[in-house]
């Protein structure tokens, strides 16, 4: 199985409008690993990341995790291109 990391670790902040008080001011990320990197995966993984979170894709076709790692989206899904490069480009 090949794997790409699309890291979007950075902690979200937390809305407290409710005034419930949150132990601290930060929600943390949590790690998520998304098997196979097609339309339900690497669709899911980009949403996950854009949220924050530290995403993981694998998938068992070598060349699809290739394309992916040279910013090639190996499905079409109307703005996931921009998404995914958005959040590669911020380091998430």
């Amino acid at each position: 199985m090949q794997q790409i990391q699309l890291d979007f670790g950075a902690p979200a902040p937390v809305n407290d409008e409710a005034g419930e008080g949150a132990a601290n001011s930060w929600e943390y990320a949590m790690r998520v690993t998304m098997i196979g990197a097609g339309y339900v995966g690497l669709v899911s993984g980009a949403c996950f990341a854009d949220f924050g979170h530290t995403v993981t894709c694998v998938d068992k076709d070598p060349g699809k995790i290739e394309r992916l790692e040279k910013g090639v989206m190996p499905i079409f899904e109307p703005g996931l291109a921009e998404l995914v490069a958005t959040n590669v480009k911020e380091g998430r």
